[in-house]
């Protein structure tokens, strides 16, 4: 049997009713973490301007026009395409959402936006809204377990397309053979160049998912339409596995799962952000935060000498192996640099999305600091990746009044940053999170209302009510 048809059984082999309450319990959180990014990322001009060139209108008596661009203002509906990548691109624009590492790394909450525009014209209950997040998180990482796209020169949203079209696939309740068209086409429609993330980093970054997401719902929508896709996309002379992998590249082990058929809850290994950068700086910026609480001496960043950080290669070659990371001139590159992360949060003591202004990334005193910095691959450490992300921190500094005296301090390593599954976010912390993010609202009370419909989202009779509340908030200024 094709690979395309294997999973397309995979898709509907499963239910809601087999879920476990914690896989279904973090599918929420996921919700909770999605709107914040989302409704954070409209301080921002970069999503204004795609709004501008968005159709809306207001009311569901406009054809066609049946999904809700989630955003602080008032929230009009635009078809389900355009609502599936406005609201996309808001939820990864602040890389702030959430984030899997294996062989490929994955945003996972990049399936969020699609299958909620989906949901919404489909009319689909809060239950298989829920089992279709599961189902693409699943497919997504499962394909991430399996080869690494980024070192044949892809991006690793080409994995999306097939992972939402999983998951809208069930959200549409098609059968074994329309699953298996929607995911053939999805793949047909194209690979992504890594060339988006290398160098010095584009506003198009953060809509590369965006963009690839939605391409798995228009092949949905294509069958839907009744058009068949192509035979044997995946293993075929021509296909996916041989024309952008290497042999021996892709890792039995999918083949594996997709004949044992698990009940899927891969969301459990992935990881919430607890700070607004790449995920292979989630570490580093940690233990330098804990230095500078610990030590507050090194605040003076005149009297330090050097910073040497040692981690795993593919934090070096990723977020600190080519020049724009060591000296980054757009917000997109300076959160995805290391030695600009960890100079900006010894110097300020903190993290956050106001990091990363065009006052901050250019300030002398951080592109002095980077100077200071180095990064050195640990082998050690290189080994243990996946299962941890380690980092540790040396600072050498000068004791003040002895011309020849110097200080070393080093950290203790860091190997599961908050928001790990061995060192999640609890449940204020993630509410602490979106109000932040979300910070400009009136009328608090609005947003518990809005945790309280997500905590029991089960029990809602209409989709459009996990975002009720957020709807009724008034932001201070449009």
């Amino acid at each position: 049997m094709e690979i395309a048809k294997k999973l397309a059984h995979y898709v509907n082999s499963v239910s809601f009713e087999n879920l476990k309450p914690e896989v279904v319990n973090e599918v929420k959180r996921r919700i909770i973490d999605s709107f914040g990014c989302a409704l954070g990322a409209w301080k921002f001009e970069t999503i204004k301007k795609i709004y501008g060139i968005t159709p809306k209108s207001y009311g569901y008596n406009n054809i066609g026009h049946n999904s809700t661009i989630i955003r602080p203002f008032a929230m009009p509906l635009t078809d389900t395409v355009s609502a599936a990548f406005i609201n996309g691109a808001a939820i990864r624009y602040l890389d702030y959402n959430d984030t899997y590492l294996n062989l490929e790394p994955a945003h996972p909450s990049d399936n969020i936006a699609v299958l909620l525009a989906f949901a919404e014209e489909k009319k689909s209950t809060t239950q298989d809204f829920i089992m279709a997040i599961t189902l693409s998180y699943e497919i997504q990482c499962r394909l991430c377990d399996a080869a690494s796209l980024r070192k044949n020169g892809w991006d690793h949203v080409t994995y999306l397309p097939i992972s939402v079209a999983c998951g809208a696939s069930k959200l549409a309740k098609f059968n074994i053979e329309q699953t298996r068209n929607a995911i053939a086409i999805a793949i047909a429609m194209g690979a992504y160049t890594r060339q988006t993330r290398v160098g010095e980093l584009s506003e198009w970054k953060g809509f590369a998912a965006a963009n690839a997401a939605c391409n798995g719902l228009r092949a949905v929508k294509l069958v839907e339409a009744g058009i068949s896709g192509p035979q044997r996309i995946f293993e075929g002379t021509y296909g996916f596995r041989p024309q952008l992998f290497r042999t021996g590249d892709f890792k039995e082990s999918f083949y594996q799962f997709l004949e044992e058929k698990p009940v899927p809850e891969k969301i459990l290994e992935t990881y919430i952000k607890n700070w607004p950068v790449e995920y292979h700086i989630q570490a580093p910026v940690e233990t330098i935060l804990n230095l500078r609480k610990n030590y507050p001496e090194i605040a003076d960043i005149n009297s330090i000498i050097s910073v040497k950080i040692e981690t795993y290669e593919a934090a070096v070659s990723i977020v600190g192996g080519d020049k724009s990371k060591w000296n980054p001139k757009t917000r997109e590159t300076a959160d995805h640099s290391i030695p600009y992360c960890v100079a900006r949060a010894l110097i300020d003591g903190k993290i956050d999305l106001d990091s990363f202004t065009e006052e901050k990334i250019r300030d002398p005193n951080v592109k002095k600091l980077i100077n200071k910095i180095i990064m050195r691959e640990d082998a050690n450490f290189t080994a243990l990746y996946g299962k941890s992300f380690p980092v540790a921190i040396e600072i050498v500094k000068k004791i003040p009044h002895i011309d020849i005296g110097v200080r070393t301090i080093n950290s203790k390593t860091t190997y599961y940053p908050k928001g790990h599954p061995r060192n999640p976010l609890t449940g204020k912390e993630l509410e602490s999170k979106f109000t932040e993010l979300t910070s400009g609202f009136n009328g608090m009370p609005r947003y518990e209302n809005f945790f309280c419909n997500i905590r029991n989202m089960e029990q809602l009779s209409d989709i459009k009510n996990i975002w009720l509340h957020l709807r009724n908030c008034n932001y201070d200024n449009e």
